[in-house]
């Protein structure tokens, strides 16, 4: 199964965004997303791949989620969608996968499902499991 995180826009302050970031775990490794605005802001540098999220100069805050989700998705590891002020991110492979983490951001992440691999579904339902409309 794909992991799949929510991000929580509400309230998220843009004038202290530069800078900060959120990340969670890929196929890959480490991988944070950071904001800009008007490409003021640096690269927090974390080990792992960096996702940069410019922003235009004061953008209206009802469009900060949607243009997030819309540079998440056009990374192949990812897609995302939203709805309202929230932002769902799904790992476009199965696995499992370190959560989702808020980092500086100071947004409200979730995990709403969690990753996982047909090794830890054998062993969880015994070695050979019937899933609906599966035999294995």
């Amino acid at each position: 199964m794909k992991e799949i995180s929510t991000v929580d826009f509400t309230g998220f302050d843009l004038y202290t965004a530069p800078g900060k970031y959120f990340y969670f775990y890929g196929q890959g490794g480490l991988v944070y997303f950071w904001f800009q605005i008007d490409s003021n802001g640096d690269d927090p540098a974390l080990a792992g791949r960096g996702i940069l999220l410019d922003m235009p100069e004061n953008p209206a805050p009802s469009n900060v989620p949607g243009w997030v989700a819309s540079a998440i998705d056009t990374d192949a590891d990812f897609s995302a969608s939203y709805f309202g002020n929230i932002v769902t991110i799904t790992d476009n492979l199965d696995g499992e996968r370190i959560d989702i983490n808020a980092g500086t951001s100071g947004l409200i992440v979730a995990v709403s499902q969690q990753g996982s691999s047909i090794a830890r579904l054998l062993k969880r339902f015994g070695a050979r499991p019937k899933l609906k409309g599966f035999c294995l």
